[in-house]
């Protein structure tokens, strides 16, 4: 059994004990210790699969490559889609039910005591010790779920990792999920509808902002502006894409820029319609990047506070635009953060935009 003072440091806070904290740890323990005698079933069918999605709109979107995979490997179970709390990103899942969740422990725990032969829970964004009790609620026989490096796989209720080698909640191999140990990440699945033509209009998207706590991910609001300065003429709109919650920031990158549109999006329906509006998009790490790829659309992400090689939206028509950080990627180690993705320019931006379209003519 994995030491409970390997789990000290999660336990600690800069105010000192963190009691929840504790107890989670200890429950996840626990869950790892009766996980282990649950029955081997080797070669029995897989009739039911269950797949747990969390976190923000970027997280959900990184974990659909597995979980198409999964319906690809099981193509005759009843397959189960669960969204907790969040947008619900409606693309090609090929699901049999997609439903949505709040986070309530007691209204997962009941999806899950329906009982699945595959359980599968993202590991992007949440490492919640309450999704490992429903793994266990659920009898699955294949439990996979986040694994974190410094613990071993006894530790939790999952038998089967969805991650490797990374201290925090993001996913390092999609193939985690497969049979197959070589390759790189699946694609995202393409929806079915043809993408919208903007017939001879050049619109560049813009997603100014990241999640809340993710100012270390933001590209500076003059940055983007001078960006659109620098590109006007070869333009016909910027489309300044957010939510209702980040309106300020996207009327302060729009103001007086008779070119650019702050565009408010109230529903994931209405965001994924103004990405698909757009020719090629510029974005922080966050959701909007990953959607953007996941629509086939070219973006160009932007990144210093977190690890391209572990965060970069999987595309084969966008780039990432990077800056080595100082403190390590300090989104996730917690250190201060420089603002090192400050020193990415406007203007190689702008060069890496029309190597884009100048690629697509």
């Amino acid at each position: 059994m994995v030491s409970f003072c390997q789990s000290a440091s999660m336990e600690m806070t800069a105010s000192g004990f963190n009691p929840k904290a504790f107890f989670e740890w200890r429950i996840r323990f626990i869950a790892g210790a009766l996980a282990r005698m649950l029955p081997a079933r080797s070669g029995a069918p897989v009739r039911r699969v269950c797949c747990v999605l969390n976190g923000g709109l970027g997280d959900k979107l990184m974990a659909l490559p597995a979980v198409r995979h999964l319906r690809q490997k099981y193509p005759d179970a009843e397959f189960r889609v669960r969204f907790i709390g969040g947008a619900i990103p409606r693309l090609d899942l090929q699901a049999d039910c997609c439903s949505f969740r709040k986070s309530q422990f007691l209204a997962r725990l009941g999806d899950a005591a329906r009982g699945a032969d595959v359980f599968f829970v993202n590991s992007v964004g949440v490492f919640d010790v309450w999704n490992e009790v429903c793994a266990l609620a659920s009898r699955a026989v294949l439990r996979i779920g986040p694994v974190m490096s410094h613990l071993e796989g006894r530790a939790v209720a999952y038998n089967r990792p969805f991650i490797y080698g990374a201290l925090h909640e993001t996913v390092a191999n999609f193939n985690a999920v497969s049979d197959v140990s070589a390759g790189g990440p699946l694609p995202y699945p393409l929806p079915s509808r043809p993408l919208v033509e903007n017939r001879g209009r050049i619109n560049v998207g813009l997603h100014v902002g990241s999640s809340p706590g993710g100012e270390a991910k933001r590209w500076p609001a003059e940055h983007f502006r001078a960006l659109i300065r620098e590109l006007e003429a070869e333009a016909d709109a910027f489309l300044v894409l957010g939510s209702e919650s980040e309106r300020e920031l996207l009327e302060k990158v729009a103001l007086n820029l008779p070119k650019a549109e702050a565009r408010i999006s109230l529903t994931f329906e209405e965001l994924a319609g103004s990405v698909l509006e757009c020719d090629a998009l510029v974005c922080n790490d966050s959701g909007i990047a990953h959607l953007a790829a996941a629509l086939g659309k070219p973006a160009i992400t932007l990144m210093a506070a977190t690890d391209p090689a572990i965060c970069a939206p999987v595309s084969s028509c966008g780039l990432v635009l990077s800056e080595p950080c100082s403190q390590h990627f300090c989104y996730w180690s917690g250190a201060e953060c420089e603002h090192c993705i400050a020193r990415i320019q406007p203007a190689r931006v702008a060069g890496a935009l029309r190597d884009i379209w100048a690629a697509s003519r």
